[in-house]
C-alpha cells in the first residue's frame, strides 16, 4: 500500500506542475479550434473535433508480486489455511501481465473492453503444513501451482481537452464494471486440487495526457474498485511517457513506457472465507497504440 499511496502522489504531483505553469513548446492549436473563455490558471477548454476514432492499444507488464491466497471448502472452518499460501511459498514472486484494449467513439464520448492477463505457475517444498481448499500438505510437500488474476474490463470515459501556452492537455473521468476471474489449483504426488469463481466489481477513476512537446505526452491513470461487501477491489495507478512514431491523416501508431501498480483485495463472508490479495508492481511497462 505504501508503493500505492507514492504512484498516487507522483502523479498528482505531475498534474499540480502541469497546473502552475510550463512554458515549453507543444502542437500548435488545430485551425478551427473554438476556445471558451480562459479558465482556471490559464487553461482554456477546446472543442473536441466532432469525428468517429477508433484506438487499439496492446503492452506487456513486468515485476514482483506478493500476497497470498486463503481458500476455503464452502466455508468450512479450519478448512483453510489463515492467509496462505504465500505467493513466494508457491514460488511465484514475478509476474508477467498482457494488456489489450479496444476502444471507439464519438466526440467527447469514448466506450472501451480491456483484457489484463495474469497468469501465474510455480514450483517448490513446503516449509510448513498447508491447509488448501479443505486438503492438508505436510511440510516437505513437492507443490506445483498455477494461479489466474485475469480481470475483463468495459468502460465508458468523457474526454475534456484544455490548452495552455501552447500546450494540450486532456482528462477523461471513467466508469467500468470488471469481471475478476480467479482460479487456482495445486498439484502434488497426492493429485490435484482446485478452486476458481468468477466476481464483478464497478469501478471509476481519471485518465489523463498532457502534450507538452512535438511528439511526446505523458500519459497517467488511476482507477479502483467502489467499497461494497463481498466483490473484489481492484486497484490500478499508472505513469507513461508515448512517443508518437508516426503521425499520417487518421493513422497514428505511438510507442510509450512506463510504470504501474494493481492491487486485488477480495475477501467474502463465509465462515471460513475466501481471501485473495495480491500486490503486483512497481512493474515495468512497455507498448504500442494504434489510432485511426
Amino acid at each position: 500500500m505504501k508503493i500505492l499511496n507514492k504512484t498516487i502522489l507522483f502523479i498528482l504531483v505531475t498534474l499540480y506542475a502541469m497546473c502552475t505553469g510550463l512554458t515549453v513548446y507543444a502542437e500548435p492549436d488545430s485551425p478551427g479550434e473554438n476556445k471558451a473563455p480562459m479558465g482556471l490558471l490559464g487553461w482554456t477548454h477546446l472543442e473536441v473535433e466532432k469525428s468517429f476514432h477508433l484506438t487499439f492499444d496492446a503492452s506487456g507488464s513486468y515485476g514482483p508480486i506478493s500476497g497470498y491466497m486463503q481458500t476455503p471448502l464452502g466455508g468450512a472452518p479450519s478448512s483453510a489455511s489463515d492467509k496462505r499460501p504465500k505467493f513466494d511459498e508457491l514460488g511465484i514472486d514475478r509476474m508477467t501481465m498482457v494488456n489489450l484494449s479496444l476502444s471507439g467513439g464519438m466526440d467527447s464520448h469514448n466506450v472501451y473492453g480491456a483484457a489484463h492477463l495474469v497468469d501465474l505457475s510455480g514450483e517448490s517444498t513446503l516449509d510448513e503444513k498447508l491447509i488448501f481448499h479443505g486438503k492438508p500438505y505436510p511440510a516437505g510437500t513437492r507443490v506445483r501451482s498455477d494461479v489466474n488474476l485475469s480481470w475483463y474490463e468495459i468502460g465508458y470515459q468523457y474526454n475534456v481537452r484544455f490548452g495552455k501556452e501552447r500546450m494540450n492537455l486532456r482528462m477523461a473521468p471513467t466508469v467500468a464494471f470488471a469481471l475478476w476471474n480467479f482460479s487456482a489449483e495445486l498439484e502434488s504426488n497426492g493429485g490435484k486440487n482446485s478452486r476458481s469463481y468468477i466476481k464483478g466489481t464497478p469501478r471509476v477513476g481519471l485518465e489523463f495526457e498532457w502534450f507538452p512537446v512535438k511528439r511526446f505526452s505523458i500519459s497517467g491513470k488511476a482507477i479502483a474498485s467502489l467499497p461494497f461487501n463481498n466483490i473484489p477491489d481492484i486497484y490500478t495507478v499508472g505513469l507513461a511517457g508515448k512517443y508518437n512514431l508516426m503521425d499520417k491523416d487518421r493513422l497514428k501508431i505511438l510507442l510509450f513506457m512506463g510504470v504501474e501498480y494493481n492491487q486485488i483485495d477480495f475477501k467474502d463472508s463465509q465462515t471460513e472465507p475466501n481471501h485473495v490479495k495480491a500486490n503486483m508492481g512497481p512493474l515495468g511497462l512497455v507498448g504500442a497504440e494504434i489510432k485511426f
